[in-house]
């Protein structure tokens, strides 16, 4: 199979008048960027800043007498003593089990 090229055209380059370029420049004038402003109100400031805080310093401010870090350090609390016991009653649980299943294998032997 023979494939010959017989004639190439090359494109010719595009040559804009200066009036195209100053219209294009007419037409898009250089504007600043838009900026986009938000205000925060107060509560959620508040509410940003108590997020970021740390437990020391929820600790600190619960001794101070603030109400918030006490119900905050006393929920989580309730958390870990709840969490505590869920373990301790699952842990009682397989005791039992495991207890059961000896008595049933020496009942059988």
């Amino acid at each position: 199979m023979d494939i010959s090229v017989k004639s190439v055209t090359q494109a010719q380059p595009v040559v804009q008048s200066k009036a195209m370029n100053q219209r294009s420049t007419q037409e898009k004038p250089d504007l600043p960027a838009p900026k986009d402003t938000v205000q925060v109100s107060s509560a959620a400031m508040a509410a940003l800043q108590e997020s970021m805080e740390t437990a020391a310093t929820t600790a600190k401010e619960a001794v101070h007498g603030d109400r918030q870090a006490q119900k905050l350090l006393a929920r989580e609390a309730a958390a870990r003593e709840a969490a505590a016991n869920e373990v301790a009653v699952k842990g009682a649980a397989t005791q039992q089990a495991a207890t059961k299943g000896a008595a049933e294998v020496s009942l059988t032997a």
